[in-house]
Parts: C-alpha cells; structure tokens; sequence
C-alpha cells in the first residue's frame, strides 16, 4: 500500500526548469509519498541513510549516498549552501561539513550559469570590449539624414610582428531586442571619424583602441555585443550596455 508523508522539509531546495530558477531557503510543508522506491548502481542494490521519496513527480534520493556510489567526493559549503560532487582525487577548495541535519538533504543540481566575459587572449591577439560606449547622433555616409547611433570601442592588441586588421581576425556582431544592427561608416568631415578610422586599416604589433558606429533601432532598448576570434569559433566574449535615457 502507498504510504504518504507531509513531512516538514528543512533545507535548501534548488528547483529548475527551462524557463525559470527559484531557490527556496525557508521551512516549508510539503506532501511527499514514499513508494518503497529502490536504487542500482551498476546492477548493485544501493542502501540509502533515508529514504527516497516522490515529490512533484520528481523523485529525490540522498546526496551524498548516490554520490559516493558513483566515485564522487562530496563537499557542502555552508556559507553559500552549495554541495559540490567532484571526482575522486579533483582538488576543491576547503568547505565546511555539513552537520547531521544537512548532510543527506536531496538536492537538485541546477543548471550550469557563466558570467558575462567580455575580453579573450589567443597566440595572435586578445580583444577587449571596453565599459566607456556612447550615444551620438550623425548622417551616415549611405543616408541623407541623421540617424541615432551607438559607439562601441574595442581594446585591440595585435601580437604578431607584421601588421593585423581588427576585422578581419574577429567576427563583430552587435543586437537590441534579438537584433542585429547595421554597422555604420561615416565621412572623413564627421566628428566620429577620429574614433572609427582603424576599424579597417592594419595595426602594427601593441595596443590600440578601435572604435565602431552601429545604426540604433531604438534609444531604451539594452545592446548586447560579441566577439569571437574567426580563427577559434569556440572563444565568444560579450558584453551588455544598457542606454536607456
């Protein structure tokens, strides 16, 4: 017969799913059933410290009893309530050990989440995109009016001993709202002209700033660049400006 639980759950469930994150860090009741549920590694029954349960339709088993059995090492940090699994024999940083209330708490793994990196280094050259972006207002060389656009600049180092052009080592894109925007030439008269003149010329080995102009679909909507060296697909660097007035 299925027996059921509602059980005070104490501890610091993780719940992920393709749309959201939510962390919960308060006690909570929440109705479990218990099934008489059974686990193998490898063909070999497993006993558990506690029981496994079925909540949400999720089935939720010990820790650090799954871990082990698999070869894993198990840490939990409990000033960021975080249980790291790692490979026997990996070198981890120092953890605190859970007391005898935590150390079997079921946890869900959540999905991987970086950083937003906005520079790379390669054997050819690195590229940096730099904080100090700005808004202007020009005629383009292709229009007959002005239009709004966004000055992006680029910390650009060329490591080789003959000359290198910025865009043709790397692929430059630039979006707002899911967008790509039209990159933007303008005359030699324009006072951005001073910024943008490198973009296409070749650079002597060192550092240089490089600068482009980007046609603007709006003046509130965030603008999202990236970057990746066409000779490594694999490296992409972004970086996020708002420019809401």
């Amino acid at each position: 017969m299925k027996r059921f639980l509602y059980g005070m759950l104490t501890a610091s469930l993780v719940f992920t799913s393709a749309l959201t994150l939510q962390a919960k860090t308060e006690s909570v009741n929440i109705p479990v059933k218990y099934n008489n549920i059974k686990v193998t590694v490898d063909g070999k029954e497993l006993t558990t410290s506690n029981e496994p349960f079925i909540y949400n339709g999720v089935t939720y088993l010990p820790v650090r009893d799954v871990a082990e059995a698999t070869g894993k090492a198990v840490n939990w940090d409990a000033n960021t309530k975080t249980v790291a699994l790692t490979s026997q024999g990996t070198t981890t940083e120092p953890t605190q050990t859970p007391d005898s209330n935590t150390t079997n708490e079921p946890v869900q793994t959540p999905d991987d989440t970086q950083k937003e990196n906005s520079s790379f280094s390669i054997d050819t050259h690195s590229v940096n995109i730099r904080d100090d972006f700005y808004l202007t207002v020009d005629k383009p060389l292709t229009s007959s009016s002005e239009t709004d656009l966004i000055a992006i600049k680029f910390d650009y180092t060329n490591k080789k001993d003959s000359k290198d052009f910025f865009y043709i080592s790397n692929n430059i894109k630039v979006y707002q709202d899911g967008v790509e925007l039209d990159p933007v030439n303008v005359s030699s008269s324009s006072p951005n002209y001073a910024l943008t003149e490198k973009y296409t010329k070749g650079m002597e080995t060192g550092t240089h700033l490089i600068g482009k102009l980007y046609k603007l679909n709006n003046k509130t909507s965030d603008v999202t660049v990236e970057v990746s060296p066409y000779s490594n697909s694999s490296i992409k660097i972004t970086k996020t400006f708002k420019i809401a007035e």
